[in-house]
């Protein structure tokens, strides 16, 4: 009886989400959450007029590989004058990102509280990643940090005339 009880608690224990789990999750979510603004921002700075900012929405900028946007809104932010007023935007959206996907492509190999070991093939070659219960937390506080950065400089990315469009403001 105990080993078929001890069976049952190792399925349960094996069905319950771990705490890692529920953070992959998150972060995956705040890092949807941020590629949504990071596209629509880079589409509104870019666009001339709302059919353009759409096509630019809906079939370039959602192709582009994540780094690319993150290297356009960095460009962006300093052509607007805006870098100094979010300077941390950039930075911790690379950081972000590269936690996500790391979390995204690679297979959990070992566990522990306050570590996390990462397997994935890179290019052919096998690699191992650790990652650290602390570098997760920071990486989804930052997350939401970013989206505050994006609502700081919403409406002053992109010109004011594609935003009133865009919104519905000029037809007054």
């Amino acid at each position: 009886m105990t080993s078929e009880a001890s069976k049952n608690r190792s399925l349960s224990s094996l069905l319950q989400p771990s705490k890692w789990d529920r953070s992959r999750v998150e972060l995956g979510e705040h890092a949807a959450r941020l590629d949504e603004r990071l596209t629509l921002s880079l589409a509104l700075h870019y666009g001339r007029d709302q059919e353009h900012v759409l096509s630019l929405l809906q079939d370039v900028f959602w192709r582009l590989p994540i780094e690319v946007r993150i290297s356009l809104l960095e460009d962006a932010l300093w052509r607007t004058g805006l870098h100094d007023e979010v300077p941390f935007l950039v930075p911790n959206m690379r950081y972000i990102f590269r936690i996500r996907n790391n979390l995204a492509h690679c297979i959990t190999f070992g566990a522990t509280e306050t570590n996390l070991t990462l397997h994935t093939v890179k290019r052919g070659r096998p690699e191992t990643v650790e990652l650290s219960a602390e570098q997760l937390s920071w990486s989804m506080l930052m997350a939401e940090f970013c989206l505050v950065y994006f609502l700081r400089i919403e409406g002053r990315i992109g010109g004011i005339e594609t935003w009133g469009k865009a919104y519905g403001f000029t037809e007054r």
